[in-house]
């Protein structure tokens, strides 16, 4: 069993979809693969409001 998030939601695992990526799928970050990219989070029982940024990183 998870333990409780202090906020409405937190983030459980990040995932791109390839198979040949070796990024840890618990990291806050991952590159996307096609620009998708799947998070799984994990809300707590009370209600309230989650914001999801996303963050271009171009050269």
């Amino acid at each position: 069993m998870w333990p409780m998030p202090k906020w409405p939601a937190e983030l459980l695992v990040l995932e791109s979809g390839s198979l040949v990526s070796h990024e840890d799928y618990k990291a806050n970050k991952r590159k996307a693969l096609h620009g998708k990219l799947l998070a799984y989070l994990q809300t707590a029982q009370k209600k309230g409001e989650v914001k999801v940024k996303r963050f271009n990183r171009r050269g």
